[in-house]
């Protein structure tokens, strides 16, 4: 008997660790999604984050079912014909399970495994601790002497600001610090991209026929379970710097730079107008900054960005030619500000939002009205509570924690600057490419206070710490050059090939 299990171990940890896991685990996610048995899908992947944690040699191995996790959440179970879905008992159910899961194979690693593995965890020097537990802090404290200050209130603070701090500690203590992590963590970043673009795919396979055009009212159905368009325009953006850190690494370029061009090109098909403003912007400049720096890849940045831009120019010109322009940008034609009464209309409520959350400013200007009270105020009976939000990341803070609240915000955007410019690392680069995306973006929407934006800004933020500054790359790289676990941190090292790195 033991034998067996000697053996299924062994067998099972050859799998987590090989080059094929990263995605089968994406390609497990989508077939859930697709099917709308994402409720067994979400316990299996607790299931496989658990077996991977606790039977792997590394911790990295089990952030692909970790991250993959609610991107199952299918669009099988939205509109009309499913009301309440997710709050259903049986759906509670199995979502309780996967929490205890989760929570138990945490426990048993860091009371069994995590001793065995002489890996110390200070969480004291870490540079951004004190300012995401502000801001966490200046959360639980909006609405602080505003009537009606309820217990809802007080759970919801707790919830929005306790994710900043859990997200980041988990990351913190599940991280090694090491290159070979960074690069794996960004393949699986990349992964879960890329199964978000064929999740958005086999939402218009499945949907797009019944309205014909990219309009309004497709917009407005467009929701895939775990988020609606412009959420999904949005996180692919955020995504994306992680191809470019890997492509940078020189580590499977090509494939890397054609997950872009899709990524890219899927944030149109989601509509999202901010996402767009930021991503292609983005896209281009690291696309400069790649070519730039790295001679060894300049003739492939080159070659590859005339192909996808030729690709691009080709499609729309074909688009024109068969007469089917305005399918595809009537969207975009209907809610352009062609003079300043169209800017209410254009903004598409925001710019109502915004005076309204001023308003709730200039009544509680210390503390704010809290985050419940604030979005209580603008929800109507059909929306959800991120409609009720300010939907800009200043008027949130404003006017839900008032003047202590924008301080706090202000001082972690500070130190966030501070740890990208402080020790310069051009590896560090690209995570904050992802970090500056989400904070602009956010501007006219509510992603930074969303968990899923949340998750990997708390990860962006701990691979940066992590990484060395530049001008110590060369020296350690020589220093360390014969420990097989130390991280190579020049710019022109060879390819990592550990732990099913490719």
């Amino acid at each position: 008997m033991n034998d067996i299990y000697d053996k299924s171990v062994a067998g099972f940890r050859r799998f987590a660790t090989s080059k094929y896991y990263i995605v089968s685990v994406a390609a497990m996610a989508l077939f859930f999604f697709v099917t709308g048995l994402d409720l067994a899908g979400i316990v299996i992947s607790a299931a496989l984050f658990a077996a991977t944690l606790i039977f792997t040699d590394n911790e990295r191995y089990a952030m692909p079912p970790l991250l993959t996790l609610i991107f199952q959440l299918s669009f099988r179970h939205n509109g009309e014909k499913v009301v309440n879905y997710y709050s259903q008992p049986l759906a509670i159910a199995f979502f309780a399970v996967a929490v205890i899961i989760i929570a138990s194979a945490i426990v048993f690693y860091a009371l069994k495994i995590r001793p065995k593995r002489n890996r110390s965890f200070c969480i004291k020097n870490r540079k951004m601790l004190l300012p995401m537990t502000i801001l966490a802090a200046i959360t639980v404290l909006g609405g602080l002497f505003y009537s009606p200050y309820d217990f809802a209130s007080l759970l919801y603070a707790f919830g929005v600001g306790g994710m900043f701090v859990a997200f980041y500690i988990g990351f913190a203590y599940l991280t090694d610090g090491l290159e070979e992590t960074r690069i794996y963590l960004a393949k699986t970043t990349v992964s879960v991209m890329l199964l978000i673009c064929a999740e958005l795919a086999a939402f218009y396979a499945f949907n797009f026929s019944s309205y014909g055009v990219m309009n309004s009212s497709w917009k407005g159905s467009m929701t895939i379970g775990w988020g609606m368009s412009n959420t999904i325009g949005a996180l692919l953006v955020m995504l994306i710097p992680s191809a470019y850190y890997l492509m940078n690494k020189n580590v499977n370029f090509t494939f890397n730079y054609v997950a872009v061009f899709i990524a890219i090109n899927a944030v149109y098909f989601t509509m999202s107008r901010a996402a767009l403003l930021v991503g292609v912007p983005m896209c281009v400049v690291l696309s400069v900054i790649t070519f730039v720096n790295k001679r060894e890849l300049r003739k492939k940045t080159a070659v590859a960005s005339a192909l996808f831009v030729a690709a691009d120019v080709i499609f729309v010109l074909t688009v024109m030619a068969a007469g089917k322009l305005s399918v595809f940008t009537d969207f975009f034609i209907q809610n352009s500000i062609s003079g300043s009464g169209d800017i209410s209309t254009a903004s598409r409520g925001r710019t109502e939002l915004w005076a309204g959350y001023w308003e709730l400013f200039k009544s509680a200007p210390v503390f704010g009205v809290g985050f419940y009270n604030a979005f209580y105020k603008f929800m109507s009976s059909t929306m959800t509570m991120f409609s009720g939000m300010a939907h800009n990341t200043v008027f949130q803070y404003l006017g839900s924690c008032g003047i202590v609240g924008i301080a706090g915000y202000a001082y972690h955007r500070y130190a966030s600057v501070k740890l990208y410019i402080k020790d310069y690392s051009y590896e560090k680069l690209m995570f904050a490419a992802g970090c500056a995306a989400l904070v602009l973006m956010a501007l006219f929407d509510v992603f930074f206070v969303s968990p899923y934006f949340t998750l990997f800004y708390c990860m962006y933020i701990v691979l940066s710490e992590n990484c060395p500054a530049d001008k110590n790359n060369k020296k350690d790289a020589v220093v360390n050059a014969s420990s097989v676990t130390t991280e190579k941190t020049d710019d022109n090292s060879p390819e990592l090939t550990t732990g099913g790195d490719e």
